[in-house]
C-alpha cells in the first residue's frame, strides 16, 4: 500500500510539471553565447573620465611634454588602479603609457 501511495505522488507530480510547462514563454536562446569577461582585466574607460585626464597629464609630465589629448583609455583594478592609455602629447609623440595609482592617491608610470 505504501508503495501505491509513493507511486500515485510521483506520476501525479511528474503529470503536473508537464503540464505547467509553457514553451511560448520561454526566452529565445542567442546562437552565440557572450564572451566572459576576464576578471583582473582591463576594461574600457571614457577618455574624459576626470581620473583618466589626471593620470594622462601626470604622464604628459613625466614625459616632460603637455598633454593635447587622450584617444584610448583603459583602466585595471588592482591594490589601486592601473590607467592603460594612448595619448597625443605636444611635441607630436603618441606613446603608449601605463599609469598605476595607489590607494593613497600616489601615481607613477609604470611604462612608456
Amino acid at each position: 500500500m505504501k508503495k501505491l501511495a509513493v507511486s500515485f505522488i510521483f506520476v501525479t507530480s511528474c503529470l503536473l510539471a508537464a503540464c505547467n510547462t509553457d514553451s511560448s514563454s520561454a526566452a529565445p536562446q542567442p546562437s552565440t553565447p557572450a564572451p566572459p569577461q576576464m576578471v583582473g582585466g582591463y576594461s574600457a574607460v571614457d577618455v574624459n573620465d576626470a581620473e583618466v585626464q589626471t593620470a594622462a597629464q601626470f604622464a604628459a609630465q613625466a614625459l616632460g611634454s603637455i598633454l593635447t589629448k587622450v584617444t584610448k583609455a583603459e583602466q585595471q583594478v588592482v591594490a589601486g588602479m592601473n590607467y592603460k592609455m594612448s595619448l597625443e602629447l605636444q611635441d607630436g609623440t603618441k606613446p603608449q603609457v601605463v599609469v598605476y595609482k595607489d590607494l593613497q592617491g600616489n601615481m607613477s608610470l609604470t611604462q612608456k
